[in-house]
Order: C-alpha cells, then structure tokens, then sequence
C-alpha cells in the first residue's frame, strides 16, 4: 500500500496514538511579508521618510515609480531641528594614537560645554 501521498491525518490509522500525540504538530505560519511592498496596499501614504528632502533623484524616482506617490509633500519635524553634529572620523593605526585622539575629543567638549 502506498501512502506517501497522504495527509497525515489519513495516515493516522496506522500510527500508533503514543507516536502521534508525539509528533503532530500544525505548523501555522503568519507574518511573513516584505515591509518595503506594505505602502503598495494602499489608496494613501502618509509619513513615507523623514529624510525626503535629502533624497537623491534616483531615490525619488524609485518612491514615485515603485509606490505611485505623485506628490511629496514637506513638513518640519516634530522634534525640532536636527542636533546632529556631523565631524569627520578618526582613524588611528595603533591602540595610543586612538586613545590620544579619543582624549583629545573629550577636552575639546569639555572646553565648548564649559563655554557655554
């Protein structure tokens, strides 16, 4: 008799009821999709990026061609203005020039914070 064709419910029958409780199991997957395609589901997006106003043309056209958005409207942070200090970064090739550099960043805003 050939049952590799057959559910395991069917099956079931010819299991013993020890190996059964054992081993069946229902797997139900749920929650698999892709985030990026999520805003393609809907009529209206809103609140795609907060960084729209910096986005490259090739990025925009990507937002506008891949998720039909027409229209890119700004509007100014909740938060306030950006506080990001944007510097340079220090690469040093031994473990003392990293830790003189480090010291030497950690004067520094000490020196700003206490001009203040």
């Amino acid at each position: 008799m050939c049952t590799q064709l057959k559910t395991a419910f069917a099956q079931a029958g010819n299991i013993t009821k020890g190996s059964l409780s054992k081993n069946l199991k229902l797997l139900v997957k749920c929650g698999e999709f892709l985030f990026a395609k999520l805003p393609q589901d809907f009529d209206l997006v809103m609140g795609v990026t907060g960084t729209l106003e910096t986005m490259s043309s090739v990025e925009k056209s990507i937002v506008k061609d891949n998720y039909n958005i027409k229209r890119m409207i700004y509007m100014p942070s909740v938060y306030g203005t950006n506080q990001v200090v944007e510097k340079l970064i220090a690469v040093e090739e031994t473990e003392e020039g990293f830790i003189l550099t480090l010291m030497k960043e950690i004067e520094e805003a000490k020196a700003k914070r206490a001009g203040h």
